[in-house]
């Protein structure tokens, strides 16, 4: 129990991302993907019988009463809920499965639902995941109502979870009055007794749903913001929405209205969001730029974006537009995370380049990640490294974790090198403790 209370404010964290996760999707469009209504409020459409003909005239059976759905009621959803939790044992789909049915609670049984929970054991974890389900429902109803019940009836880490969750859902639904509760609980420093450091994130969600409706009035408010940590946390939100909205190189070009330093901070954001979706286009307004130290350094953001998606074309761009002291530490960074989703072909376009110390810093990176999944390719690759000491250095690294795994092979496989007699030696005493030990 001790390690369960322990726990919980990470289980809340968890808990509550998805949950974020799950809302910011179903309002990706625009509007909420309407779930199947079930019980009495659901009717079927009909064509509608001519009444003038006896035979459209239907009579009930004498003596038999017509069956009445039975109401979905908020103890009804709330087992269904714990159901999906408990036979997904917490994982992410048992909780997305769970939150999809919290979503069918209406303004009169989310409170129900609410006074359900009260009176049930609060000890299991599961608990406190449909706490935050529940609360983020209700705030979406009615935003106001579920923040005073989340500030006066709960406490501790419980409290903190649920008001991040609910100021969430409530800056979905009503952003304008989210903000209005923010800046009073701010200035009473209420917000950072109860989430401490935290409490200016929660300016991302409430800029993300003020951006989303009115990007002019959201960046004016945006701006007016004291704090520099409020600020920057505001800008997260509002680059997301404007990102989305198409609107990046507009919110680009008013940044330069502000102060170097938050140019700085809002450059950064709405490039991070809009080389995740168009690289390409982020990357094409980097070039307008002036050349400076904030271009080459906005070109390296970017760029590791654009890597995740599509490797080739930003490693192209890259080596092009950066200058040649950056190359090595380019490579570097763009072939580790090539290599963790696609390291064949990251090796094959590693063939290409030209010798080198900068390629031979690539071919280091490559075999240390690839070295857990293919430890005879890196110990390949390494040893094709240029560079005396690097090669031996990574060599004797991928050889070491090789020999710990799989220590028969490793041996074999260096009886097969054409390595210095000393080099050999050295990589022996690596793979010595892992070998059986043979009977005399």
């Amino acid at each position: 129990m001790c390690k369960l209370r322990a726990n919980l404010p990470v289980m809340l964290l968890w808990a509550a991302t998805l949950l974020a996760a799950y809302l910011y999707g179903s309002y990706g469009n625009g509007t909420r993907e309407q779930l199947p209504v079930t019980g009495s409020g659901a009717t079927a459409v009909a064509s509608e019988p001519e009444p003038d003909r006896p035979e459209n005239i239907h009579r009930d059976p004498v003596g038999i009463e017509p069956e009445v759905a039975e109401a979905v009621s908020a103890r009804m959803i709330l087992a269904e809920a714990r159901e999906e939790l408990r036979s997904g044992l917490l994982s992410q789909k048992g909780v997305l499965r769970a939150f999809n049915c919290i979503q069918s609670l209406d303004a009169d049984t989310v409170i129900d639902a609410v006074s359900e929970l009260e009176g049930l054991d609060s000890r299991h974890p599961d608990h406190e995941v449909l706490i935050l389900a529940v609360m983020g429902r209700w705030a979406e109803l009615d935003g106001d109502s579920a923040m005073n019940y989340a500030e006066g009836e709960l406490s501790g880490d419980l409290r903190a979870g649920v008001i991040v969750n609910v100021a969430g859902s409530w800056s979905e639904s009503n952003p304008e009055q989210a903000l209005k509760w923010y800046q009073r609980r701010h200035l009473t420093g209420q917000l950072d007794s109860w989430l401490g450091s935290s409490a200016p994130k929660l300016l991302t969600p409430i800029y993300l749903g003020l951006a989303r409706s009115d990007p002019e009035e959201a960046f004016s408010l945006m701006v007016a913001i004291e704090d520099e940590e409020g600020f920057a946390c505001a800008v997260e939100g509002m680059a997301a929405a404007i990102v989305g909205l198409g609107r990046s190189e507009q919110m680009l070009r008013r940044s330069g209205e502000i102060s170097a330093t938050r140019q700085e901070v809002a450059r950064t954001r709405v490039l991070k969001h809009w080389a995740r979706s168009a690289p390409a286009d982020a990357a094409a307004w980097l070039l307008q730029m002036n050349s400076s130290a904030e271009r080459s350094r906005l070109m390296r953001q970017v760029g590791m974006a654009w890597v995740r998606h599509d490797p080739e074309s930003a490693l192209d761009w890259l080596l092009e537009h950066s200058s040649n002291t950056a190359r090595a530490d380019i490579l570097r960074e763009s072939i580790a995370l090539w290599a963790q989703a696609k390291p064949n072909q990251a090796a094959t376009w590693l063939r290409r380049l030209k010798p080198g110390n900068d390629t031979d810093q690539a071919i280091a990176t490559l075999a240390q990640q690839i070295v857990h999944r293919d430890p005879e390719g890196a110990f390949s690759w390494a040893s094709t490294i240029q560079n005396r000491v690097m090669r031996e250095q990574t060599v004797a690294s991928v050889f070491a974790q090789w020999a710990i795994r799989h220590p028969q092979a490793a041996a074999a496989r260096l009886n097969e090198t054409d390595f210095p007699a000393e080099q050999v030696s050295k990589l022996r005493l690596l793979v010595a403790p892992n070998l059986p030990k043979q009977s005399p």
